[in-house]
């Protein structure tokens, strides 16, 4: 915001200023990083989103010669991850990543103790996930038909796996029901590794998940894909229908990106989003993109921030149709 001073006031600020700003920003930007550099993980280690954003780290630290340390914090459905990134320094030393969800945990929790925007800097949306629907392959269910109806016949008979209230898993669940007018028993689980594994043993029925966590299950037979929750079908995987082609109005994305915490210094925001960029087009992570079918994220810091708040206002929405309320 300009403050219309007196003009010899004005002028004197605009040298002071200057002065500052050729005195200690491109010192900065020069020292930075100085030291190691802490990413911190709302969700358990083992699973595709652990893994792509280790792949970021060990990309990212190579460029800025310092080390990137990933500490998971799982658990309440991200909130203790990202309660902790938001509590840290904004100097830069602490990023963290995060989802759709967990930016959204205003609307989801009574008292998180963050909201978007106010105490998050969006770095780079990443790369976003896609989802798809699975059951156990001892179900009798061979489309997402045959799985309403027989839900239909049998409230809350079904068990959906999840990764904690109000997570990707959790969320589509809810939407699900609410489009196909059923009822299934959501059971949580602290990672979404265990609530994949836990369709895997039989222990559920179904989950909503994104094909990297589910392709293991699907080679060793364990695990039946019924939909994919795309517009269109996925052209890695024709033979997967929609679910807007099973008659559900359907369709769910996540993203998996990087915040810092509000007031970090935008230079090194910058860099991080350039660096990132960067990552994305390494040979290691565009395998992992062809492997676990990501999509890449592309586009200005600017952009990323109009999408990213599109995204917010399609949970506040789904919350609505879906009547859930703050936990």
């Amino acid at each position: 915001m300009t403050r219309h001073f007196g003009l010899g006031l004005k002028l004197g600020l605009c040298i002071g200023l200057t002065a500052s700003t050729l005195l200690t920003l491109p010192a900065t930007a020069q020292e930075y990083p100085a030291r190691p550099i802490k990413m911190i993980m709302p969700a358990g280690a083992g699973g595709t989103s652990d893994a792509y954003a280790r792949a970021v780290a060990r990309e990212v630290e190579t460029a800025l010669g310092k080390p990137i340390v990933v500490e998971n914090m799982a658990g309440a459905g991200g909130v203790i991850g990202t309660r902790a990134l938001v509590r840290s320094a904004s100097d830069g030393y602490t990023i963290g990543w995060v989802t759709n969800s967990y930016i959204s945990h205003h609307l989801t929790s009574k008292d998180p103790q963050y909201r978007w925007p106010d105490d998050f800097i969006l770095v780079h949306k990443g790369t976003s996930v896609q989802v798809g629907l699975v059951v156990n392959a001892k179900t009798p269910f061979k489309s997402v038909r045959e799985l309403i109806e027989y839900a239909k016949a049998n409230p809350r008979k079904l068990n959906a796996a999840n990764a904690g209230n109000f997570t990707q898993a959790f969320m589509a669940s809810k939407l699900f029901q609410n489009l196909a007018g059923i009822e299934l028993t959501d059971v949580a689980y602290k990672t979404s590794p265990d609530m994949v594994r836990s369709v895997f043993a039989g222990e559920t029925d179904l989950v909503f998940t994104p094909p990297g966590l589910y392709e293991p299950g699907v080679a060793a037979g364990t695990i039946r894909p019924l939909a994919l929750l795309n517009e269109k079908r996925y052209p890695a995987m024709p033979r997967i229908p929609t679910m807007i082609e099973n008659g559900v109005n359907m369709t769910y994305y996540s993203f998996q990106g990087f915040v810092f915490p509000k007031g970090t210094p935008i230079p090194i925001v910058d860099r991080w989003h350039r660096e990132i960029e960067k990552a994305n087009q390494s040979a290691v992570i565009r395998k992992m993109i062809e492997v676990q079918s990501l999509i890449e994220e592309k586009g200005s810091r600017d952009e990323m921030v109009r999408q990213v708040n599109q995204d917010v206002a399609v949970f506040e929405k789904l919350m609505k149709d879906a009547k859930l309320t703050p936990e």
